[in-house]
């Protein structure tokens, strides 16, 4: 009986050896060159000739112990050029740092756009998400942070004003940026890292309110070349920051409720009219970039940037001030109950 035709293929295959099979592939293109580094203070030996020679003497499964590599270095070997784990790991045609300009000018519309878009990644610290992910994937923020300032005047986004002169604009988001790292430092107690990111705490709360409050002096100036609608939006927003902060910091007046309540009723308040004036803002989401992880003190590489509504945001925040305000009176119930 004749073997049938795919038996025949198969049985040929078979007597194929491996040299044959490698006479018929394409010969493999040749290694690019090594860039050639030229860092002062570097010497670099290029060992890949090294490498191959001694790799090829190990037979297949077969592997190097090395008393100093520990559990640790293998477990980093294995992240090597994984994505999910490489830190360094970049896409072709990717570049390692962020080339965003946090000097360049900005306009009202994208102040209040950026500012926005920060409300909703501290809220989304709030409830639960890591600093990495919302907060610090600004680059305003980032920039203001890093390095770290000595005074309050270098905690700029703009560090020489003789190469770029700050904006009134650039001043208005400045002022909210240190307002809300005031703010997440007076939260530290939940941040379970901070990757090694001071939160403005040498520069006090008052500091900090000081330059909100000059600030938004400073938006009343501007009637003539910024619509009335946006100053009075970017001005809404830099005096909730400045009432949030006093909250934050009431919990001094612990004997005397009215104290405290007093600014968690005024952030009440002025939230309101967050929601209406969200419609001015134009989105800037060149400003945000999942890279900037890449420079914090982390072992974990990138992680998507964690994107909250400003409707989900805004019911957050709002919430926040609610909650205080009754904690506040819960606890002069309870004070008044036990005299």
């Amino acid at each position: 009986m004749a073997a049938s035709p795919a038996l025949e293929a198969s049985q040929d295959i078979s007597r194929l050896s491996l040299e044959e099979i490698r006479a018929h592939e394409q010969p493999r293109p040749a290694p690019p060159v090594p860039a050639s580094a030229s860092t002062p203070g570097i010497v670099a030996f290029d060992i890949t000739s090294r490498f191959r020679k001694a790799a090829s003497t190990l037979a297949p499964g077969e592997l190097v112990k090395d008393g100093f590599f520990t559990l640790f270095e293998s477990v980093g070997a294995l992240e090597i050029m994984d994505p999910k784990m490489d830190s360094g790991c970049l896409e072709p045609g990717e570049s390692l740092d962020n080339d965003y300009d946090v000097s360049k000018p900005l306009l009202p519309e994208e102040v209040l756009g950026i500012i926005d878009q920060l409300l909703c990644h501290e809220m989304a610290w709030h409830v639960g998400y890591p600093l990495s992910q919302t907060v610090f994937t600004c680059a305003y923020v980032e920039s203001i942070l890093m390095p770290a300032p000595s005074t309050l005047d270098e905690a700029h986004f703009i560090r020489n004003p003789a190469v770029t002169t700050p904006s009134p604009m650039h001043a208005v988001l400045r002022a909210y940026c240190l307002g809300l790292l005031k703010t997440c430092g007076q939260e530290e107690d939940f941040v379970t890292n901070t990757y090694h990111r001071n939160l403005l705490d040498k520069f006090s709360i008052e500091s900090v309110r000081q330059i909100i409050l000059e600030t938004s002096s400073l938006l009343q100036g501007l009637e003539d070349s910024v619509p009335t609608d946006i100053i009075r939006a970017l001005h809404d927003r830099l005096l909730l920051r400045h009432s949030f902060l006093a909250a934050t910091d009431a919990i001094q007046y612990r004997t005397a409720p009215d104290l405290i309540r007093g600014p968690w009723r005024e952030s009440l308040a002025m939230v309101q009219g967050l929601q209406s004036s969200h419609a001015l803002a134009k989105d800037v989401p060149d400003a945000f970039s999942a890279k900037l992880q890449r420079k914090l003190a982390s072992t974990m590489p990138p992680r998507p940037i964690v994107q909250l509504s400003f409707d989900d945001a805004f019911g957050h925040i709002k919430r926040l001030f609610e909650d205080g305000v009754e904690v506040i009176d819960v606890l002069e119930t309870w004070r008044s109950s036990g005299t």
